[in-house]
């Protein structure tokens, strides 16, 4: 039991050193059991990530009074800050291949370039851009229940990043997410289905009237996860560590986007 108990511990600490940048300084055991309960924890840093978010605009809401722009901008940046930019590096790697229109064994050469091409640099300032248009109409449209569907935006486009490490091919034997797959197999999406039965008993228990926009939320970011998974087999032959950290980013800016609409068009969300 205290051996378990152990595992766990260790599994949430390797999966805070890998994905945020939290100082945890400790020398952890990377097997297979330990691996694949860190991929477990992922999800639920992005529940913290949210709560952080949702508390600065409460904060702000009540106390501070800064501009929408200036909360905007903080709510795009801070979860940067905490993940160090690991997934958005994904996404701009794999968007130099991508756009180089070559066949997929030259988009994983160039994926694996060091080197940042313009395409990169395109595609994140536009990604980045939408993003926070799509922050900064929903703090405006802000009710009570746009905090819980805060944190239901970085929960699910880490779930989302999870279904396709799980049921995608890997584009090649080596590397991170190679690596990280050890002893995953098809089964463990049970894990992250329980955890996302359990947020939505918290989301009826803040507020039941919550549930139904976080049901569209969650069915968003499944579905975006499903069409990613397709064209990254498709384009690259296979996930990689980029093309996962490609899907977070845009899971999260497609649920940014699916936000902005609930609250502009969607009526009960007062």
């Amino acid at each position: 039991m205290k051996g378990k108990c152990r595992e766990c511990l260790d599994s949430v600490l390797l999966a805070l050193q890998f994905y945020t940048t939290l100082p945890i300084k400790k020398e952890l055991s990377m097997d297979e059991a330990r691996l694949k309960k860190a991929l477990y924890v992922v999800p639920f840093i992005g529940i913290g990530i949210g709560l952080i978010l949702a508390a600065i605009i409460v904060l702000n809401e009540h106390v501070l009074h800064l501009p929408a722009t200036v909360i905007a901008m903080l709510v795009v940046t801070i979860p940067l800050i905490i993940t160090g930019g690991l997934h958005l590096d994904g996404f701009m790697d794999a968007s130099d291949a991508f756009f180089s229109y070559r066949d997929q064994q030259k988009r994983l050469e160039i994926m694996a370039d060091p080197r940042t091409g313009s395409f990169a640099v395109l595609s994140v300032i536009f990604l980045l851009a939408w993003r926070y248009v799509f922050i900064l109409e929903t703090i405006k449209l802000a009710s009570d229940i746009t905090f819980v569907f805060i944190v239901s935006v970085y929960y699910f486009a880490r779930f989302s990043m999870c279904y396709v490490f799980i049921f995608g091919k890997l584009a090649k034997q080596d590397g991170l997410a190679a690596f990280f797959k050890k002893g995953l197999e098809r089964k463990d999406i049970f894990v992250f289905l329980i955890g996302i039965l359990l947020f939505f008993v918290f989301v009826a228990y803040f507020n039941i009237h919550a549930v139904s926009g976080t049901a569209i939320l969650l069915l968003i970011a499944l579905g975006f996860a499903v069409v990613s998974k397709g064209f990254i087999e498709k384009q690259f032959g296979g996930i990689s560590g980029d093309t996962l950290g490609a899907t977070l980013e845009g899971g999260e800016t497609i649920l940014w986007f699916t936000l902005w609409l609930l609250h502009s068009f969607a009526m009960g969300l007062q």
